[in-house]
């Protein structure tokens, strides 16, 4: 029988490794690893097109921040979204990632844990997040926090060599990861 390759022996594949998490369907454990940058978030192309909740997806789309309390232009009211977003270390890969958080159900459960005294700073024990259902209007997202424990200190070793993403460079639309900020004093 004679086959012929239809993908070339050097394609590549999309995906794999990202500095952000993307909260697809299933359970995911992170532990927020610094406080949360927050503000407002819309979706622009290179041509300015501002992409709206719900509407078309523009290609080629970046993300717009600014700073909570900071004006957002005109032709993105109507396509903004707050964010929270924290460096995490996301165990299900074992890697230091993004968390930037959209979503208002998230958001909720955060505050609510934050407020509540048995568990408190965010930083001082790993939560799951679970997504279920992949559709706009099927999604729901649990928060469950997990016993509280001392950051493993194999990722506390590496976090001291390659310090954490500065947070501040999503508001100027650069990469976080290429300017780290050192940590002096790990706070967990």
């Amino acid at each position: 029988m004679f086959t012929i390759a239809t993908i070339p022996d050097d394609a590549q594949i999309n995906g794999g490794n990202t500095n952000y998490l993307k909260l697809s369907t299933g359970t995911h454990k992170i532990r927020i690893l610094a406080p949360a940058i927050i503000g407002v978030e819309w979706w622009e192309n290179a041509t300015g097109e501002v992409q709206y909740s719900g509407g078309k997806k523009l290609e080629g789309a970046k993300p717009k921040r600014t700073r909570k309390g900071e004006a957002v232009p005109a032709k993105a009211q109507g396509g903004t979204k707050n964010f929270w977003a924290f460096p995490v270390w996301n165990h299900n890969t074992g890697t230091l990632q993004i968390l930037s958080i959209t979503q208002g159900s998230i958001q909720e459960q955060f505050k609510k844990l934050e407020k509540n005294e048995g568990w408190g700073d965010l930083t001082g024990y790993d939560i799951q997040i679970q997504r279920e259902g992949t559709g706009q209007f099927d999604t729901s997202y649990t928060v469950t926090p997990l016993k509280p424990t001392p950051l493993n200190d194999d990722i506390k070793e590496q976090l001291s060599i390659g310090g954490l993403p500065n947070m501040e460079a999503l508001f100027d639309g650069l990469d976080p990861f290429q300017e780290t900020v050192e940590i002096n004093d790990l706070p967990f």
